[in-house]
């Protein structure tokens, strides 16, 4: 009996830290995103958080064809007019963005 507590316990602390380090690993790279070097005003949107609060379906799963980091950086640039604000998210399937793009862009 000793030793199934002994290995459920070691079970658990594995899976806590992995998730911690995927928690971890995503506020890292999502730091590597672009920011045009223009930008003049920064705001971070902090996704993790956001799905801490609010749940995992504040996030909507379907398949655009981008992924949402654990934070998203949202600019403007000096160059611009001071109401225009540009992001960056990575792309991870360009087929699935354009259908998603012809899909929700006339909305």
């Amino acid at each position: 009996m000793k030793k199934v507590l002994i290995a459920a316990a070691t079970l658990i602390l594995l899976l806590v830290l992995a998730v911690y380090g995927l928690l971890w690993y995503r506020q890292y790279s999502s730091y590597k995103n672009r920011v045009h070097e223009h930008a003049s005003l920064i705001f971070k949107i902090n996704i993790d958080e956001i799905v801490k609060q609010r749940g995992l379906s504040s996030i909507k799963s379907d398949n655009r064809g981008f992924a949402v980091p654990a934070n998203i950086f949202v600019y403007n640039i000096t160059d611009k007019p001071a109401g225009t604000f540009f992001c960056s998210l990575p792309v991870t399937d360009t087929s699935a963005l354009k259908e998603y793009l012809k899909k929700n862009a006339g909305s």
